[in-house]
């Protein structure tokens, strides 16, 4: 079984590595920054040293930690929980609509169609973008939407309407 590095670099289409910021990596370059030790940082957190390496290393995965270890992480970056949770890939974009993961990924991909098509934007996107990552359809759909202000992704949840009764 292939281990997956917390780090998670991806090759584009060019070569190029793409970090994708994990938790671990944050919590390390924030430790790193603080002048902090590896050891103090996972007694901090109430974990083994063990346990963040095997975190780091892919051999426990991040997206399984507890709250206690989310709580402390928050407590130490002076972050928000929702960060925290998105770091740890408990929490993504699908998330924020009222769509299955698949149906989300659907719409990732009609979103980009439309874009190939549009007029303006559409000249400037490689087609190649079809056979990118995830991460990189839905970054160019979500650029995609703040510039001209069309919505491609529907059923976006209302933080509003999460908090009625």
């Amino acid at each position: 079984m292939k281990k997956k590095s917390e780090k998670n670099e991806q090759e584009n289409n060019h070569g190029a590595k793409i970090n994708e910021p994990k938790l671990i990596d944050w919590l390390n370059q924030r430790a790193l920054e603080k002048g902090i030790s590896k050891g103090e940082l996972s007694k901090f957190l109430g974990v083994s040293s063990s346990y963040l390496n095997q975190l780091h290393s892919g051999e426990k995965q991040i997206k399984n930690v507890g709250d206690e270890f989310i709580n402390k992480s928050c407590e130490f970056l002076q972050a928000s929980k929702l960060s925290v949770l998105i770091a740890t890939e408990k929490i993504n974009q699908a998330d924020f609509y009222g769509l299955s993961k698949k149906d989300y990924e659907e719409e990732i991909e009609a979103a980009l169609h439309y874009i190939l098509k549009d007029k303006n934007i559409g000249a400037i996107v490689p087609s190649k973008i079809l056979n990118a990552n995830f991460e990189i359809k839905e970054c160019i759909v979500k650029m995609f939407e703040q510039l001209t202000g069309k919505i491609l992704i529907s059923n976006k949840i209302k933080l509003n309407e999460l908090f009625k009764n």
